[in-house]
């Protein structure tokens, strides 16, 4: 697949089930889409996931594996998630508007940490929200974000290696 074809669409560092149908919706005539959790309702963090949370156990391992990994590194899974999540699941060359973000905050204190995470990836006047591949640097962003690229990328392969890449649930709506 070209550069110009591949599907660019991931809204998270654990599923870009997205990807898949956000052409289709574009095709379709759907004027605005959001990208919803990109913790994967509180799952991608440091902290233990909600004892409600439907990831499997094999899934629940991956995200300590996850967490490991960014911890080795000197970041927190909560930020890098966050970090790769803000960028636009629109595919770069893709018709429609950027894609909204919606993150779910239960703290002041978590309130400020996401926009820390935010000031540092976007600059006033800084990267433009593109979509983009976990890894790939954003268009427009400051030096400084090595770690945060490549642990996107680790990330991304220990979900694919344990076989929850694109794990999914059901949700209530």
């Amino acid at each position: 697949m070209d550069a110009d074809s591949r599907p660019l669409a991931r809204p998270q560092l654990q599923n870009n089930t997205l990807s898949t149908y956000l052409p289709l919706l574009y095709a379709a005539g759907v004027k605005q889409i959001m990208c919803a959790s990109p913790l994967s309702m509180g799952l991608l963090r440091s902290a233990a996931a909600p004892q409600w949370h439907p990831a499997s156990p094999a899934l629940q391992d991956a995200n300590q594996a996850a967490i490991r990994a960014c911890a080795a590194k000197g970041l927190k899974l909560e930020d890098v998630a966050l970090g790769y999540g803000f960028s636009s699941a629109k595919p770069q060359r893709a018709e429609g508007r950027e894609t909204p973000t919606v993150v779910g905050l239960s703290t002041a204190d978590e309130v400020h940490e996401t926009m820390r995470v935010y000031r540092a990836l976007y600059p006033a006047g800084g990267a433009k929200r593109t979509g983009r591949e976990p890894g790939e640097p954003l268009e427009g962003a400051a030096q400084g974000l090595e770690a945060q690229l490549e642990l996107e990328k680790e990330c991304v392969r220990i979900f694919q290696e344990s076989g929850t890449y694109n794990w999914t649930w059901a949700v209530g709506v």
